[in-house]
């Protein structure tokens, strides 16, 4: 069989850099369209976004044999029906460790972008709490760390607890974190849980700043965020806004890479 045809969706600027990428370097590439015409000799690979969550009508289309990839785009269920009606195979993007980190190292970078032109105050000194210790927990803390400000992380699990005191410069229980808030002059959500609820926000500086990084659901009551007036930031896909040619890279290295 012959080299992989890409087949890939174009709705966000990452897989659109992917897109000219592979047809550079001569591989077979063509867009997502709901007249595709696939030929039963070739083998496919399908790039959706990101953002992109399959349904079981979207799939009918994808040729026996194919190769999906995504970000947890699909239930179980769907996933389940692919492999045993069409022998499609589905990898998480993210199920790559390197390609992770590499992610949340350019989700911090947007943090730090983020932190810059949301405060009013020099970088140097800034006091600021993040909310999980995770990859994108600890990538944020260390970026901002080391361009002068003074970080905290707050976490709810032990392995987290043990590793977060090498990025940060005080760690946290989740359930210390009501007598701390009043002292951060931002705080970032990294958790994808309802942390900051209308009686956190109010323990918060009036000034402070607050992004939330989590996926949906997100951390933040942003309704009762609107009623009071905080200085709220929900930014999500920060890689494919700030660095959308990068994170463009990472993640075709990483589909290459896992079908050889």
């Amino acid at each position: 069989m012959s080299d992989p045809v890409f087949v890939i969706d174009c709705g966000d600027k990452r897989n659109v850099y992917i897109y000219a990428m592979l047809k550079k370097r001569g591989f077979g590439v063509i867009k997502t369209a709901s007249g595709n015409v696939f030929d039963a000799d070739k083998k496919y690979v399908f790039l959706y976004a990101p953002a992109v969550r399959l349904t079981a009508d979207m799939t009918k289309g994808i040729p026996i044999g194919s190769t999906v990839f995504c970000t947890d785009c699909c239930s179980g269920e769907v996933r389940e029906k692919l492999k045993k009606e069409r022998n499609v195979t589905v990898f998480n993007y993210f199920d790559d460790e390197y390609l992770a980190v590499r992610n949340a190292a350019l989700t911090a970078e947007g943090a730090l972008a983020a932190v810059i032109t949301e405060t009013d105050k020099s970088l140097n000194g800034l006091n600021i709490l993040v909310l999980g210790g995770g990859r994108v927990g600890k990538c944020a803390a260390r970026i901002l760390q080391v361009n002068g400000c003074k970080v905290s992380i707050a976490t709810r699990r032990s392995d987290e607890y043990v590793l977060t005191p090498l990025f940060a410069d005080a760690v946290y229980h989740f359930e210390e974190i009501d007598r701390i808030l009043h002292g951060f002059d931002v705080v970032i959500n990294t958790v994808p849980a309802m942390i900051l609820k209308r009686e956190r926000l109010l323990m918060l500086k009036k000034d402070c700043f607050v992004l939330d990084l989590a996926s949906k659901p997100g951390g933040v009551d942003t309704d009762a965020a609107g009623e009071l007036g905080t200085n709220l930031m929900i930014y999500l896909g920060v890689p494919g806004k700030v660095a959308p040619k990068s994170a463009a890279e990472l993640l075709l290295d990483s589909v290459l890479d896992r079908m050889v």
